[in-house]
């Protein structure tokens, strides 16, 4: 099945996701800025805007009962063999250099928050990406006025982070 666009054809298209454990917490009134990985075969999506009350969706089977050391969004994050990397992020009153990995827990039906080390300066409205082992922040304000927009881009060895 084809799915056109304007200047493009494309050969597959986004179907329902079924056949897999999904271990979420999903926000009715809209959700913006979470932590949102795969670590292995659990979907994560922590932290965010909007918090007020929780859904189930489908077959799909969403859980709830963790929370991130503090309210946190807008960070950026990377699915890893550790776990969903999550970098900075802001709440309403300030920006975070913090740094964590968030991981699930199959036998316990758990989800670990696992602390790495903080980047140099704080980072909110980035994007994150694995590449060879090593995490990679282009990072994008240092505070919450645009004006603090910046042009770093940082890298962690994952390998020797998580040590």
């Amino acid at each position: 099945m084809a799915v056109e666009s304007k200047s493009h054809a494309y050969r597959t298209s986004w179907r329902r996701a079924v056949g897999f454990s999904v271990w979420v917490l999903l926000i009715i009134a809209g959700l913006g800025g979470p932590f949102a990985g795969c670590h292995g075969e659990a979907l994560i999506v922590a932290g965010g805007a909007n918090f007020t009350s929780a859904a189930s969706s489908g077959d799909l089977r969403w859980t709830s009962g963790f929370a991130l050391s503090r309210p946190l969004a807008y960070g950026a994050c990377a699915s890893t063999s550790a776990g969903v990397v999550c970098v900075g992020g802001n709440d309403a009153d300030r920006v975070f250099a913090d740094a964590f990995v968030l991981s699930w827990r199959p036998e316990t039906a758990a989800l670990a928050q696992t602390p790495l080390p903080p980047l140099p300066v704080p980072s909110t409205a980035g994007a994150a990406a694995l590449i060879g082992g090593h995490v990679y922040l282009v990072s994008g304000q240092a505070g919450l006025d645009l004006a603090t927009a910046t042009d770093h881009v940082w890298r962690l060895d994952l390998a020797a982070a998580c040590r």
